[in-house]
């Protein structure tokens, strides 16, 4: 009898055991945590242009919701309203994840992390480099109108570095600059000698930089 109860309780704690580690992987049951958000309703489309990061179509991602990683998701990134939108398993509807319960997403090639640099509860924000200097770009499409007063989507770009538990938003080149000290007038004169144009491609000419002077050991 003993014996019994003792393979009861192994065979017991062997189930809640592989339950608990299913929990924390990824898992995309019809029932899953991923798919209680509220149905998405936004999307308004302008010119044939959308509120979304990389277009129209959904990509294959992975998400990281109430700590759980999920992955092989199909997203999209709302960088409008700031929002991921994933479709359920049915393939028809598209759920609007809750902000306060999503903590980073990979799209494409691009990495988004929650990060509070200007909200106390956090925006998402897309890291391009991790060292010394971290550089997030936070992409924002806002709504303008044309001459014809017809709405239109535009593209914003806002360059924030994380030195040493610092927040540095870079609007300028000259701001970029100043970050590196002493070492400033070496950043410029790279900054000159590669003909790189911070009002043309601000996220190209930060990064670049940042890498040479992470390189060099600024």
């Amino acid at each position: 009898m003993r014996k019994c109860f003792v393979l009861l309780f192994v065979s017991l704690f062997s189930f809640f055991n592989a339950s608990k580690v299913y929990s924390l992987n990824d898992t995309l049951r019809a029932n899953s945590l991923l798919y209680n958000g509220v149905e998405y309703t936004s999307g308004l489309v302008f010119f044939n242009e959308t509120p979304f990061f990389l277009g129209d179509d959904f990509f294959n991602g992975n998400v990281k919701y109430q700590g759980n990683w999920y992955k092989n998701v199909s997203i999209q990134y709302d960088c409008k309203n700031d929002v991921l939108v994933v479709l359920d398993q049915s393939k028809e509807v598209k759920v609007q994840l809750i902000n306060d319960k999503l903590d980073e997403f990979v799209i494409g090639e691009h990495h988004f992390v929650k990060q509070k640099f200007q909200k106390p509860n956090g925006e998402f924000y897309e890291q391009v480099h991790q060292g010394k200097r971290t550089m997030f770009v936070q992409w924002q499409k806002k709504v303008v109108r044309n001459q014809s007063e017809e709405p239109k989507y535009i593209l914003l770009k806002n360059i924030f570095l994380l030195k040493e538990g610092n927040t540095i938003r870079i609007s300028k080149i000259s701001e970029l600059f100043n970050v590196f000290g002493e070492n400033g007038k070496k950043a410029e004169r790279f900054y000159k000698d590669k003909h790189l144009k911070f009002r043309k491609d601000a996220v190209l000419s930060v990064l670049t930089i940042i890498q040479k002077a992470e390189s060099e050991g600024w």
